[in-house]
């Protein structure tokens, strides 16, 4: 039977129905399979295995997969173009392959062009991204992770070898003492001049009866309790400002108990960037005599 005698058969659609059968019609249907068959077979001995219809349908399917390789394999040889490996994707400088999205997707989420640990010094950090960028360019964004702490407002990141660039705040001003801390991970984004810093950055504190909150803009505020006798005392700071406080302000904390005949002055004698020395007085309700005194303090100054 002709294809087109086979296509204009008004019963095809139904399958062969009861009664006597056209052996044209038979004879096309076998032909079909047979001919796909052939394809088949003739594809895998063209590339040197064997399909013997003996029944092991699993080597058939070995051998199949195997002729498919070689033609793929052939294919690629005459200029076809390949699928990049994980590895090439994610080291980026591999050119004239494919990417599947799944190798894609996989390069994405693992951030290995997006992150980076820093290393360098405190004011001047490096930071090497894979692949790596051929230049800085307006708009390009990463993370890196802070190895050092900074030390000084003028802070530099040079990635890649590309340059050191100035990193700047989102307001324009450059990071305060302390504000690029070791272990985080800050995300920066180039303007065309400067690496900008948008990251949102939380200060860091030690909140008890004697602690502090250093600010993520330099500034610190600490607080706690001493008590002394003699007139004087001198509290050490839970950590060190990086110079001289701003100001100390110290209350007597027994103030529940001052009468007329008992009171406590005192007030802010001299202090440095790790201490702070109070002097008091105590009237007894005739003269000022010095005694004890508990005092609660408060002190705010650069980090």
């Amino acid at each position: 039977m002709t294809q087109a005698d086979y296509a204009a058969l008004a019963g095809r659609p139904n399958g062969v129905q009861a009664g006597t059968a056209s052996s044209a019609l038979a004879n096309k249907t076998w032909r079909q399979g047979a001919n796909m068959a052939a394809m088949l077979g003739k594809f895998i001995s063209d590339h040197g295995y064997d399909a013997l219809d003996n029944g092991d349908v699993p080597a058939l399917e070995v051998n199949y997969e195997l002729a498919l390789s070689e033609f793929v394999d052939a294919l690629i040889t005459a200029g076809a173009t390949p699928f990049a490996t994980l590895a090439e994707v994610r080291a980026g400088t591999v050119t004239g392959k494919a990417v599947d999205p799944a190798k894609l997707a996989t390069l994405m989420q693992g951030g290995d062009n997006t992150y980076i640990a820093g290393g360098g010094s405190a004011n001047a950090i490096t930071a090497t991204l894979v692949p790596a960028p051929s230049a800085y360019k307006e708009g390009m964004e990463f993370r890196v992770k802070l190895s050092t702490t900074n030390t000084s407002t003028s802070v530099t990141l040079n990635l890649n070898s590309l340059g050191a660039k100035t990193i700047k705040r989102i307001d324009g001003t450059n990071p305060a003492i302390g504000y690029l801390a070791s272990g985080q991970i800050h995300t920066f984004i180039y303007d065309g001049t400067n690496l900008v810093d948008t990251t949102p950055v939380f200060g860091s504190a030690s909140l008890s009866g004697s602690g502090y909150y250093r600010f993520p803009d330099g500034l610190t505020m600490q607080w706690g309790t001493y008590s002394s006798t003699g007139g004087s005392g001198t509290v050490t700071f839970p950590i060190a400002f990086s110079g001289g406080p701003y100001s100390v302000l110290a209350i007597d904390g027994g103030a529940s108990g001052w009468s007329t005949s008992n009171a406590t002055f005192l007030g802010y004698a001299s202090g440095n960037a790790t201490t702070a020395t109070f002097k008091y007085v105590n009237w007894n309700g005739s003269a000022f005599v010095t005694s004890n005194c508990f005092i609660q303090w408060f002190a705010i100054g650069p980090t």
